[in-house]
């Protein structure tokens, strides 16, 4: 049997869980990613949201979610808005 390190979890939890993602991330090893996809679905609110719960510590950003690039790097600036 080998053994796996875990370096990434994206979408443990529901969406609107924040407590779960609180939850893990303060006990998680701060070298494992904790990857907000739908969390925050790209969207600009639920970023802020994410970032003002300190839910997640990285940002999975889907530029077919949003429309154009110009769009998601606008939305990957919002956690240096905030």
């Amino acid at each position: 049997m080998c053994s796996l390190l875990v370096s990434s979890i994206e979408d443990p939890f529901d969406q609107d869980d924040l407590k779960s993602w609180k939850y893990l991330k303060e006990r998680l090893p701060s070298h494992i990613q904790l990857v907000g996809d739908d969390i925050t679905v790209t969207n600009k609110l639920r970023i802020k949201h994410a970032i003002d719960e300190d839910a997640c510590n990285c940002l999975l950003l889907k530029v077919n979610q949003i429309g154009t690039l110009t769009e998601a790097l606008d939305r990957y600036q919002t956690k240096y808005l905030f």
